[in-house]
């Protein structure tokens, strides 16, 4: 029993990883939005005057109304192949907020951190970015999210990146927030109130 617990969480672990890299590699291949489709999934959650609503995996993203989908044909070709998974971006001005979601197994044992680790380290492996100090806790709605701060040298300059880990549920989210070092505060806010919402 104990081997198939540990098979299960290496397998999870190696989603995570192969599921960040390939995320942020998507993301900065993007050129300009893409308009929605008659077939767009519903995993992809929905955004309008700057709201994002995900009412499959339960939570609501406030953004700048001027807010827009990031390469949506790339994020609907994959949600057609991986149904239960969310990966999508959105660019909001300079910044560009990366959003991913996958299921944790009925027989694994609920971790976050454990869990944040390895994704974290696939964002940053996946975008070149170095982390800048540790976790930071904060709780939203009664939820835990870490929030781990992230550097990196881009083509315009410096560049942050805020990466935020929670758990909905038995689904493992992730908000990674990108953008130039002048939008730091902007950037870090990602899942504070009243920013985020949970809806389940």
């Amino acid at each position: 029993m104990n081997t198939v617990r540990v098979f299960h969480g290496s397998i999870l672990f190696l989603r995570l990883l192969l599921f960040s890299a390939l995320l942020i590699s998507c993301a900065a291949k993007a050129q300009s939005p893409a308009s929605e489709t008659a077939a767009r999934p519903a995993i992809l959650g929905s955004l309008e005057n700057g709201k994002y609503s995900n009412p499959i995996i339960g939570f609501e993203l406030q953004l700048d109304p001027a807010c827009t989908f990031a390469d949506d044909a790339r994020a609907i070709a994959w949600s057609a192949q991986f149904s239960q998974r969310l990966s999508l971006a959105l660019r909001c001005g300079d910044n560009l907020f990366l959003l991913s979601s996958l299921p944790v197994h009925a027989d694994e044992k609920i971790n976050l951190k454990r869990d944040a680790q390895v994704s974290l380290q696939g964002a940053m492996d996946g975008g070149g970015f170095k982390k800048h100090g540790g976790w930071q806790n904060q709780t939203v709605s009664g939820t835990e999210v870490l929030v781990q701060e992230l550097s990196r040298h881009g083509d315009s300059g410096q560049e942050l990146g805020f990466y935020h880990a929670l758990m909905i549920g038995r689904r493992y989210v992730s908000i990674l927030a990108i953008g130039p070092e002048a939008n730091k505060t902007e950037l870090s806010q990602a899942t504070a109130k009243p920013r985020i919402k949970l809806t389940q």
